[in-house]
């Protein structure tokens, strides 16, 4: 009984229970195999297609600015800037380029008490698209948050 099993097969004329088995599960291995690659592909066409259709990083070097910003808006950078963070309280404050600015302070109130809260005032100060300076003042604290400015309406 040296003969292959594909001799064996031929001269029996039937398939033994253990050969069918051994080929279903060839058969399953390789259909199974035929699946993972077709889902890999369409993982990989989906992803390819998805990531192509995603608009690019700009260059803002290179790019034209709107004409109703100033013409530094795109490529504005910091000029200025400072940080200062306490146990109780911050403030900080940056300028850039293109003039805009900000600055902001805080001071932890009623430390350690049922009633502890973060009272924060700032203002900044931005280029308008009509080429007009805008500055808002603003405080939060337990009363919430107000606003005020120059063009701003004006609350009762």
């Amino acid at each position: 009984m040296t003969a292959t099993f594909s001799t064996k097969l031929c001269m029996t004329g039937h398939i033994t229970f253990a050969a069918r088995n051994y080929i279903l599960f060839l058969s399953l291995k390789f259909w199974t195999f035929v699946y993972i690659v077709f889902i890999s592909l369409i993982s990989f066409l989906i992803t390819t297609g998805y990531c192509l259709s995603y608009p690019q990083r700009q260059d803002y070097s290179q790019r034209q600015v709107d004409s109703k910003y100033p013409k530094d808006y795109a490529t504005s950078k910091i000029v200025k800037h400072e940080n200062n963070l306490g146990l109780t309280n911050y403030n900080f404050s940056y300028e850039t380029s293109d003039g805009s600015q900000r600055e902001e302070t805080a001071e932890l109130k009623n430390a350690g008490s049922e009633n502890e809260s973060l009272a924060v005032q700032g203002s900044y100060t931005y280029v308008g698209t009509d080429g007009l300076t805008y500055k808002v003042t603003y405080v939060a604290d337990e009363n919430g948050y107000r606003a005020s400015g120059q063009h701003l309406p004006k609350t009762g």
